[in-house]
Order: structure tokens, then C-alpha cells, then sequence
């Protein structure tokens, strides 16, 4: 499933689980199993996420990730992590400003200067860690209570100490459209049922009219474009292309049979 409340700068706040619940009236979202939201450059995933919305501005107030909540932003260098039981994320304008990590927390944060030059490799454990953020990159780190740890050179932090227990990155999942939810996906395929023939091959899904002739009320989100065949669109199987794929099944069993 997409999840596309909002834009942040020019990226998309966007997220993907297996399952969601959406209640507009009290402006939240729910992602269930497996759910992991990017807000700019920064990926969270937990066992659950919860998004919750401005229900007048519709722009987007907080976030919350329940258990084993796991934040990982990319650097040059690496990943800067943060993990814990778990998360809340505060949004200003849309843009994720400051985020909370309670209990059992654990950071690795590649240290810059102003130069942007690194500095070491912040390796520290705490109670809960306060993170601040402009323009979706962090700025700076709190530590609250109980910390432990030090900022080690990068030569004196080794590339397998570098990653924290449950890291996970999936910016390669990462949706941008409604179309990358089918990226990857092989076109789909009608079963085939014994007595109906498939159907005949009907051409494209929309017909070719010019964007410039295409009338759409003026509520409408569609754009003409929206409404245009693409290369990329997934082609249903009909009976030309089930002969052909049978064949090839055919040739490939023998071959396996060594005939």
C-alpha cells in the first residue's frame, strides 16, 4: 500500500506496509505489518506506525512508531542510526523538525563540522535520545540520562561495528507515484477456466485522445495525463499471448526431461 500525505520539499512523505487503516475525521493513519515511512532522507520502520494529520490544514502534526522503532538516514560515509522501543516525530510545515527515542536507545552518527568535514563516528548508548533537523538532515543530538559511550575516529570504528542490531535499509522500496507500486511486478495474468476462452485482444486501455480534447470537471484530481496509455502499463494475457507462453512451457519441460 502507498501512503502519500504530504510533500516535503520536493520529495514525497511516503510509506509502505502490508496493511493500513486510514481515518480521515480524526486524521490518522495506521501502518500495519511491516511498515517503514520515509519523511526526505530519513527511512523509520517498527512494528507499527502511526501518522497523524492537521484535520483542518491537512498538513501533517506528528508521528509515532511502536516497538523496535529504527530510524537510519544515509550519509556519505555510512548510515546514521538511531533505535529504540520508541519513536515520536514532530513535523513543522510538513518537514520532520524534531524526533524523540525512548528506552534502550542506541545511536551511530557520522560527526560533522562546519565544513561539513567527518569528525568521528558517534557511538553511544542512552536512556532516550532527542534529535533536531533542518531541512530533513539532522543537526544536532541530545542525549538524555544514562549515556554511554564516545566519538571514535572512523579509522578506529571498523566497517562491521558500523551498523547497529536490526538495521535494515530499504531505500530501493521507496515510493514516489502510485505507479512504483507495481514496479517490478510481473503484468498480470487472467486464470484460465476450463470451458471459457480468454478474451480477445481489445488494444489499449484508454482511447487515444489528444490531452488538449480531454474535459475533466474542475474538481477532479485526474490530469489529461493521468488519462494517456503508458509503454510501461502492465498488458492482460490473451489467447495469442497464453499459445505462446504454453509453447515455450513446452519446450522448456522437455529440455528438463532431457528429451
Amino acid at each position: 500500500r502507498l501512503f502519500k500525505p504530504g510533500k516535503v520539499g520536493d520529495d514525497p512523505t511516503s510509506g509502505k506496509c502490508d496493511s493500513i487503516y486510514v481515518n480521515e475525521k480524526r486524521g490518522i493513519t495506521k501502518l500495519l505489518r511491516n511498515p517503514v515511512l520515509w519523511s526526505g532522507e530519513n527511512q523509520m520502520i517498527g512494528d507499527t506506525i502511526h501518522i497523524l494529520s492537521d484535520t483542518i490544514t491537512d498538513k501533517l502534526d506528528s508521528l509515532k512508531v511502536f516497538n523496535n522503532a529504527f530510524l537510519v538516514q544515509k550519509d556519505s560515509m555510512g548510515y546514521n542510526q538511531v533505535k529504540g522501543e520508541n519513536l515520536i516525530g514532530l513535523f513543522t510545515n510538513n518537514e520532520l523538525d524534531t524526533v524523540n527515542i525512548n528506552k534502550n536507545t542506541q545511536v551511530i552518527y557520522y560527526s560533522r563540522n562546519d565544513k561539513e568535514e567527518l569528525v568521528g563516528i558517534n557511538n553511544t548508548v542512552s536512556s532516550s535520545i532527542q534529535m533536531y533537523l533542518e531541512e530533513q538532515q539532522i543537526t544536532g543530538i541530545r542525549f538524555i540520562k544514562k549515556a554511554a559511550g564516545k566519538v571514535y575516529p572512523p579509522s578506529m570504528l571498523p566497517e562491521n561495528a558500523r551498523l547497529l542490531p536490526g538495521f535494515q535499509w530499504r531505500g530501493d522500496e521507496r515510493l514516489f507515484s502510485v505507479e512504483d507500486l507495481f514496479k517490478g511486478k510481473p503484468a498480470p495474468v487472467l486464470p484460465k477456466i476450463t470451458g471459457i476462452p480468454l478474451p480477445k485482444d481489445e488494444g489499449e486501455f484508454f482511447e487515444d485522445i489528444p490531452e488538449d480534447e480531454i474535459e475533466l470537471p474542475e474538481e477532479s484530481k485526474l490530469s489529461p495525463k493521468d488519462l494517456q496509455n503508458r509503454p510501461e502499463d502492465p498488458k492482460a494475457e490473451t489467447l495469442e499471448s497464453e499459445a505462446k507462453r504454453d509453447s515455450i512451457q513446452k519446450v522448456n519441460d522437455s529440455i528438463q526431461n532431457g528429451n
